[in-house]
């Protein structure tokens, strides 16, 4: 059932020298090259720039993709029809996670949960990993490369997605984009990188929706961060930035954009910076309302001179449960106002957030075919079609 098509996207032809590329199936049900997604990705006939195309049914295997590789990886039918499932029983001598990618492939269309995982409800800041410490149940989907992930579901894993230390080492950002990352302890997580985490629908985690550790510098752009965290857990939030050794030898900059930050379970957006190199986080055009803790929280350490000066713009941060801000002190043309959130987290026509931002010419497209946007931008989430929409404003 090998066949050769004509690949005509873009981001098909990143991985392919020519016009043409072979095409690989799966079927767990067989009537298919290969049953499993595993054994397809290790064959050696199937080689980089080759396409992996996988048909609905439920595939309880690990896929770890080599370094060697540049592949695309995609479901037929998309993540409801298509789930890797961990397997109960892993063998403890390979990498702890259910999908590892090492390269720059393409992963799209799956979900990936583990339905017997352990979720620790105590976790503390000294259980994150550090270098060279792997965890168990590490998560769903790894990235050690720089791959593109996209339009998967992420769920029942101590990480929903994890990007590792090397995935941005030769200057090419990983890409994390149009996921759903739900009922993990932490829903995406960043280390020692640099990477793309965009238009993703990060909710319900038990500890973090989005972390960005040691030393990364991380575009977090346009995702939708709610219902996540635990009261009284350390540095529980929708967002966390942990600085805790130094990596980079310079200033880091990482930019939190137009994302809806609400209805978390303790604060908005935390920062904590122990020690390392100075860290000048950049939060804009964001909706940060109602959520149980402080809108946006910068911890203090031991020294007054390791506090993370946040450059806060054009922001609504509105009616969280402590307060909208602690030891912050450069806000720029930022609100506070109900930002009249409709169905889905959508803003009705007389919300304060419309037309409140900046051009969006450095911001880049809110669109998944990359079409420029016009005019002033709305704050907060940009509704990307590939969600769909939530069932209301609290799920």
């Amino acid at each position: 059932m090998r066949t050769v098509i004509f690949m005509l996207t873009m981001v098909s032809v990143v991985f392919v020298s020519g016009a043409y590329a072979v095409t690989w199936t799966v079927n767990v049900n067989g009537r298919a090259d290969f049953s499993s997604i595993h054994s397809a990705v290790m064959d050696e006939r199937v080689e980089s720039g080759h396409t992996i195309l996988v048909y609905p049914g439920v595939y309880e295997e690990t896929v770890w993709v080599p370094a060697g590789k540049e592949l695309i990886i995609r479901s037929v039918e998309g993540f409801e029809q298509t789930i890797i499932r961990r397997p109960k029983e892993v063998d403890q001598r390979g990498p702890q996670m259910t999908v590892l990618i090492r390269s720059r492939s393409i992963f799209e269309g799956f979900t990936v949960d583990d339905p017997n995982g352990t979720i620790w409800p105590l976790t503390t800041l000294d259980t994150l990993p550090g270098r060279g410490q792997i965890l168990e149940n590490t998560a769903a989907i790894t990235l050690t490369g720089p791959a593109i992930v996209l339009n998967n579901r992420v769920s029942g894993h101590r990480f929903g997605i994890l990007q590792e230390c090397p995935a941005g080492s030769k200057g090419v950002p990983a890409v994390i984009r149009f996921n759903i990352s739900e009922y993990n302890d932490i829903g995406i997580g960043c280390c020692e990188t640099y990477s793309t985490v965009r238009d993703n629908l990060v909710r319900n985690n038990f500890w973090v929706g989005i972390l960005s550790a040691h030393s990364s510098c991380d575009d977090i752009v346009n995702n939708l961060v709610i219902g996540n965290g635990t009261p009284g857990r350390e540095a529980s939030a929708g967002i966390l930035l942990w600085q805790s050794y130094t990596w980079q030898p310079f200033a880091l900059n990482p930019r939190i954009a137009m994302n809806t930050i609400a209805f978390n379970q303790a604060d908005g957006i935390v920062c904590i910076y122990d020690k390392g190199a100075p860290i000048l986080p950049v939060i804009e055009h964001c909706i940060i309302a109602m959520n149980a803790g402080v809108g946006i929280r910068v911890m203090e350490t031991d020294d007054p001179r390791d506090l993370p000066r946040l450059r806060i713009f054009r922001c609504n941060i509105w009616n969280n449960g402590i307060a909208d801000t602690e030891n912050t002190d450069r806000l720029i043309h930022c609100i506070s106002e109900d930002p009249q959130f409709v169905k889905g987290y959508r803003l009705s026509d007389t919300s304060p957030c419309i037309n409140r931002g900046g051009i969006p010419d450095n911001l880049g497209s809110t669109s998944p075919d990359g079409s420029p946007d016009s005019g002033r931008l709305n704050l907060g989430f940009h509704y990307p079609i590939s969600l769909g929409q939530p069932a209301g404003i609290l799920n």
